[in-house]
């Protein structure tokens, strides 16, 4: 991933329905997006504090897509301070991530496209009534993940190609592999 001196991600809340909140048990889905890449990151949370959103970051983003740099967004500036001490102090280290503070109410254009996508999940699953838990909340938004990350393409490849330098496995070509004869599965692999 384009990860270094340069790297920015921008980070915004979807706040849940008091509705759904009390079906699944969470209040929001923290949203990252890497501004270079695209790779976005959708995570449930059942609290909004600045510790428990550093712990999110750190065995989220962090684990799966290396540090940032630069962490812009529209919160206020010493929750975000506070924020970045804590995520910082996670790992022994006293600098090297930067706050961009937007105006507060102002928004950043890839995290506010990323919010979009996952508003948009939530109201179908809660339209079709397939959400009864906070499980079938997680897959939800897992699902919103690996379709902005694995499967959009955005000139010529997805995000999950550029930052990894492969194809990803599509759910059909699972099934391809699963219904290939031994024989001819094994002529496939080599």
């Amino acid at each position: 991933m384009a990860q270094g001196r340069f790297s920015v991600v921008q980070m915004d809340d979807a706040k849940l329905s008091p509705e759904l909140q009390e079906l699944t048990g969470f209040v929001s889905v923290l949203v990252l997006t890497c501004v270079t890449t695209g790779a976005v990151c959708y995570i449930p949370r059942k609290e909004m504090d600045c510790t428990s959103t550093a712990f999110h970051i750190f065995t989220s983003w962090v684990k799966e897509n290396g540090w940032f740099r630069i962490l812009k967004s529209d919160s206020d500036p010493a929750y975000m301070s506070q924020l970045i001490a804590v995520l910082l102090k996670l790992v022994g280290i006293k600098d090297g991530i930067q706050h961009i503070q937007n105006a507060l109410g102002s928004h950043s254009r890839h995290v506010e496209r990323s919010i979009s996508v996952i508003r948009k999940v939530i109201r179908e699953a809660e339209k079709y009534s397939d959400l009864k838990t906070g499980r079938d909340f997680e897959i939800f938004i897992a699902a919103a993940q690996i379709e902005a990350n694995q499967l959009a393409v955005c000139d010529g490849s997805t995000v999950f190609e550029r930052t990894r330098g492969v194809k990803a496995i599509t759910d059909q070509e699972l099934l391809a592999v699963r219904s290939m004869p031994e024989s001819s599965y094994a002529s496939a692999v080599a």
